[in-house]
């Protein structure tokens, strides 16, 4: 069981490199030998929690700065689906708080490795 919920943050954290670094360089992020490795080095996640849809987008980076001053190298966060899907037919990743992209982009601007957890939805 562990090992599953390791794997399903590693996929989190995988598809946030991919979706914020595609004109940059490649990374490579794996489980090897009981080690997350990143680049090929032993690499510990030292991770908190900030929901994205609850601070003001203009607090976004100043959040994302504290958390690394705490000594953390990754932040995790829910991607509330209610929050995104109003009502059906109707998506919004872009205006406002809800723009996930650039949150992501922000926190690879910091340095920081992110964590998404999809959920819950209402």
């Amino acid at each position: 069981m562990l090992q599953s919920m390791l794997t399903r943050s590693c996929l989190g954290l995988l598809l946030a490199t991919s979706l914020t670094a595609q004109a940059q360089q490649k990374h490579t992020f794996e489980i090897k030998d009981g080690q997350f490795r990143y680049d090929g080095k032993p690499t510990q996640i030292h991770s908190g929690e900030m929901h994205y849809a609850r601070v003001p987008k203009e607090y976004w980076r100043h959040r994302l700065k504290m958390l690394k001053a705490m000594g953390l190298n990754t932040v995790a966060t829910y991607v509330f689906w209610n929050y995104h899907h109003p009502t059906p037919g109707v998506w919004d990743f872009k205006t406002g708080n809800h723009n996930l992209p650039e949150f992501l982009k922000t926190a690879q601007e910091e340095g920081l490795f992110v964590i998404l957890r999809p959920g819950p939805y209402a």
